[in-house]
């Protein structure tokens, strides 16, 4: 029997720390679940990739990852610039394999306020611009200070007077605005009892991705009817649209549904609980009775 694994229709690339990355993928998907076009480029769709609409993969993972980082003796913020964008923020741990008793995690940030058009004319509503706009074959640049960008562009000029832009075709920003991203960014306020180089270990889970296994036989025919030989080929076929990379990871499969505990009646919602995991963490809020209800402080 020949076995082999493809991975290539997974989508994975190159990352400098990607031989400390290790990624279990869960699966539920059935035989046949997984159409065609969710792998392979279809004719006109403009991507290689993409679920229809209302079907997400049948799936998840779990990534663990290692990465050395620079901690000063108190308190430093660490930021995770290259994780998935389908992560689930509520499952991220930080913890430090190099002084683990004495780091702890004050407060943790998901930042996804990505960079785009429309973001950067909100950022700049009031603020100065330049856009430009095609007239004939030649283009003219207005200049002012922004006071809409929606259903258009308004404009008001240093002599007060307003200008309505419904085309453009190219607009100016002098800076990047502060709290807009290029990557989804896991942020972290770290306090330590050690400065130097820490080995520190990130997990999470993420959506988006899946696996299945095909099988191939090919029968080859011998001398007569009651003989051949018969060849199985094994193949791993992995998708991957969490908007991350995970190459030379070490990578575990595991089929079936995985029961997972469902959120018992009166139990905290996905946010608070993510903060409940952080405070028992980084010991940094006090619990008081109030009431039938519980005050953090």
């Amino acid at each position: 029997m020949h076995r082999a694994f493809l991975i290539a229709l997974c989508g994975l690339a190159s990352a400098a720390w990607a031989d400390q990355t290790a990624l279990t993928i869960y699966s539920s998907a059935q035989p046949g679940a997984i159409p065609p076009e969710m792998y392979r480029p279809t004719p006109g769709s403009g991507q290689a990739y993409g679920p229809r609409q209302g079907q997400p993969l049948p799936g998840y993972a779990v990534v663990k990852q290692e990465r050395s980082v620079e901690l000063g003796a108190g308190r430093t913020v660490v930021r995770f610039a290259d994780v998935a964008a389908l992560i689930d923020p509520t499952t991220v741990m930080f913890e430090s394999l190099t002084d683990p008793g004495g780091t702890r995690v004050l407060e943790q940030n998901y930042e996804f306020d990505l960079v785009s058009n429309q973001k950067l004319l909100e950022r700049f509503i009031d603020r100065t611009i330049s856009v430009d706009q095609a007239a004939g074959d030649s283009v003219q640049t207005f200049t002012g200070r922004l006071l809409s960008a929606s259903g258009g562009i308004i404009l008001e000029g240093s002599d007060g007077g307003l200008r309505t832009l419904n085309g453009y075709s190219a607009i100016r920003f002098p800076a990047l605005p502060e709290g807009l991203i290029t990557r989804p960014t896991l942020v972290w306020d770290v306090e330590s009892g050690s400065a130097g180089a820490h080995e520190a270990r990130v997990t999470y889970q993420t959506s988006g991705i899946t696996w299945w296994a095909d099988y191939n036989l090919t029968f080859t025919p011998g001398e007569n009817a009651n003989s051949g030989t018969l060849d199985v080929g094994a193949w791993v076929s992995i998708v991957n649209q969490s908007g991350a990379t995970y190459e030379d990871a070490r990578l575990k499969l595991v089929a079936g549904e995985v029961h997972r505990a469902p959120q018992a009646p009166g139990a905290r919602t996905r946010g608070q609980e993510g903060l409940y995991m952080m405070d028992q963490r980084a010991a940094g809020f006090e619990e008081k009775p109030f009431f039938e209800y519980h005050l953090y402080t």
